[in-house]
């Protein structure tokens, strides 16, 4: 099946599902430096350019969008003058609607589902939160989804998440294309 997306850009499952694994692989890949509260920022004392937060580097790997300033995301022509039409998207803080098409998501927080996870996995996730003081009843029990942008922010860090994206992460959301027979 094949999605087109609100921008007029078009991918089919198996590429979507191939966006979702190399973000996966680069979270993995220790060429992030992971920070909290944010796309992106300024570097930390390792020495790198910028740090990322698990939804900046899906920012930073799509081949769409720019960065403007160390932690904005836009989507669209520049609009400096800021005058209608706004055709710009921009966040410091969430997935674009372009990147949330790319990665096939529900919405602009990455969420993985607490039923698909493997029992030790839950556990993790369990002592994970209760490390960093968060009651996992209320983190992801109750509703039964696990914001990784959350987990991010607790300081969970980019490996763990990782698994959690390849065992939890919705199913892919593919908006078919439709044509209109006026």
């Amino acid at each position: 099946m094949t999605t087109e997306t609100t921008h007029g850009l078009t991918w089919t499952e198996k590429e979507i599902a191939q966006h979702r694994k190399a973000w996966i692989d680069a979270l993995r890949s220790g060429d992030y430096v992971q920070r909290r509260y944010g796309l992106r920022g300024p570097a930390s004392a390792k020495g790198e350019e910028h740090s990322h937060c698990v939804l900046g580097v899906a920012c930073e790997l799509a081949p769409m969008g720019r960065w403007v300033g160390d932690s904005l995301y836009q989507y669209g022509p520049p609009n400096d003058d800021a005058s209608p039409p706004f055709t710009t998207e921009r966040s410091a803080t969430m997935l674009l609607d372009v990147l949330i098409e790319y990665y096939g998501l529900e919405g602009p927080y990455a969420y993985v589902h607490a039923e698909r996870l493997k029992p030790e996995t839950l556990e993790r996730l369990t002592e994970e939160c209760l490390r960093r003081g968060y009651d996992s009843e209320a983190v992801f029990r109750k509703a039964g989804l696990v914001n990784l942008s959350t987990l991010n922010d607790f300081r969970v860090g980019f490996d763990f998440l990782a698994d959690l994206m390849e065992e939890g992460l919705e199913e892919i959301m593919v908006r078919p294309i439709t044509t209109d027979t006026d």
